[in-house]
């Protein structure tokens, strides 16, 4: 009984039960999600009495989450809005994370596990969960009045923003990760991470830094800087570096080639693999170690060493200051001397 990869890359599904009824139950899927969601569908039934679900049905008798997202924004969302793209763009990172085909049916709080495991590998942050939260909600809530689905699963709204702890890397383990990349001989993930822990960057801003973003003489520092043109508020940025970060980028340019990419052929794929590949011979299980993780390192470190939280704001890049004073509790320097005000005479 269970799930089994066929020859032809297909997933058999097999149940068998002689009490207290029998079952014999075999169907064969193309994809493993779909298989293993009837699976649990018909042990489910099984178990409760119900009748079995019919996976002999058609294809075009099930609604697949694709098609639902497809009906939802065309009946639930107003096109003529801004924020009509944005709702399109979000849903296709919702499907990427479950498949397009999935059948919403039996769509449950194991489906909503899953994204959240993706969705947090990949640096998203609780805002931009939310989001999506908000987005497969409302699909979802559609397809129950459609009657394409039963009930809505817990999307567990308790995890905001606010409340959530940030996670950062202790000098300890900074030193620690960068040995084994060493040891490895990650020298990608390696130079990519010291990038984020010195310059804040996120992946995708560091995957497309170019040669020509980089300057060699800046005035009134000893290093080069770096500028920004692709970032995630729409507004560029200008940032020094740190000598380590200004020696990685003249040796990557150098090494360069014809290439204006300083991360050739590195891709989130590969940078992902190798970083939990180091994550787990440092037996740090913990989600929120990702490497979106030095981003917040940066932050932390700065405002911990007394810079302001408007310095903070304009060297990260953050659209809005709420996103800053995430860590203003980091700063107990600054209620030390606002203390010191109240104690002052006069």
């Amino acid at each position: 009984m269970g799930i089994e990869k066929k020859s032809n890359n297909k997933y058999l599904v097999r149940i068998r039960y002689n009490s207290p009824t029998k079952l014999n139950f075999s169907k064969t899927f193309d994809a493993f999600y779909e298989a293993e969601a009837c699976e649990k569908a018909v042990i489910e039934a099984y178990k409760k009495g119900l009748p079995i679900p019919d996976y002999g049905a058609k294809r075009s008798d099930l609604v697949t989450l694709e098609e639902l997202f497809s009906e939802a924004l065309e009946n639930v969302y107003d096109s003529t809005k801004k924020y009509h793209h944005k709702v399109y763009l979000l849903q296709g990172q919702i499907m990427e994370a479950l498949g397009r085909k999935l059948d919403v049916s039996h769509f449950d709080i194991e489906q909503v596990e899953k994204m959240e495991k993706y969705w947090r590998d990949r640096g998203n942050s609780h805002s931009t969960l939310n989001k999506k939260r908000a987005i497969l909600s409302k699909c979802l809530k559609y397809g129950i009045k459609k009657k394409y689905l039963s009930d809505l699963p817990d999307l567990n709204w308790k995890n905001t923003e606010e409340n959530h702890r940030i996670r950062y890397l202790t000098p300890a383990e900074e030193i620690d990760f960068l040995h084994w990349s060493n040891y490895y001989q990650y020298t990608d993930l390696h130079d990519a991470m010291i990038i984020g822990l010195d310059c804040g960057l996120r992946w995708g801003e560091i995957a497309r830094l170019q040669s020509s973003d980089y300057v060699a003489d800046v005035l009134g520092h000893d290093y080069g800087s770096i500028t920004l043109t692709k970032t995630k508020n729409k507004k560029n940025r200008s940032l020094p570096v740190t000598a380590r970060v200004d020696a990685i980028i003249k040796k990557r340019i150098l090494k360069s080639h014809n290439s204006k990419k300083l991360f050739f052929k590195y891709n989130y794929q590969k940078m992902n693999s190798e970083f939990n590949t180091i994550k787990n011979h440092m037996k740090i299980d913990d989600l929120e170690f990702v490497f979106h993780t030095t981003r917040h390192t940066c932050a932390s470190r700065l405002v911990q060493k007394g810079a302001s939280l408007v310095m903070v704001k304009d060297f990260m890049g953050h659209k809005s200051m709420t996103t800053t004073l995430k860590y203003a509790h980091l700063a107990p320097k600054n209620m030390i001397e606002l203390t010191n005000l109240l104690e002052a005479e006069g």
